[in-house]
């Protein structure tokens, strides 16, 4: 008898589930919740030094200098704040990117390097990353949390983050525009 029961249910069980997964197959692309489809988007013109901002990143006294072309900022309609960076080290030495922000998933993305030539090099394959808490790409999460994106995962618009970027007075408070 119990065995009837445990099959009945069972059965019972994996029908409700053939027909959970046919309704979800069955969505309209409307009915899916936070459908991301990004959006493709050139490469920006390579940074000029007078159009670079710099700005404060809690960096740990790493000596690194950070600077975001405000030419080449930009919030898409896809929801992905894109911007060129540059990190220049104390000996120098500067590393050009230009990145996007998922300011609601917390990821980046680096869609293309700088050369020495004075050009962009796309980047193979660039993929959504996590953002790094601590360490040498750090950045990103300070960079997001202080300049691109408010508490509730939403992007400033490009206006704000130039103010956040020029006004900023470290990490004592918030800044609030």
């Amino acid at each position: 008898m119990l065995k009837s029961w445990l099959l009945l249910f069972a059965l019972a069980l994996s029908s409700g589930i053939v027909q959970a997964d046919e309704a979800i197959d069955n969505l309209a692309p409307d009915d899916t919740v936070n459908q991301f489809k990004e959006l493709d988007v050139p490469l920006p013109a390579f940074p000029e030094d007078g159009n670079l901002i710099p700005f404060l990143i809690d960096d740990r006294g790493t000596g690194y200098t950070y600077k975001m072309d405000s030419k080449a900022l930009s919030v898409g309609d896809d929801g992905v704040t894109r911007y060129t960076v540059v990190v220049e080290s104390p000996t120098g030495a500067k590393n050009v990117f230009y990145e996007g922000v998922r300011c609601e998933t917390e990821e980046y993305k680096t869609y293309a390097y700088g050369t020495s030539s004075g050009g962009f090099q796309k980047a193979y394959q660039p993929t959504w990353r996590r953002m790094f808490k601590a360490g040498p790409r750090n950045y990103h999460s300070d960079l997001t949390r202080n300049f691109l994106c408010d508490r509730d995962g939403f992007n400033y618009r490009v206006d704000i983050v130039q103010d956040r970027l020029r006004y900023f007075d470290g990490y004592s408070s918030d800044v609030a525009f």
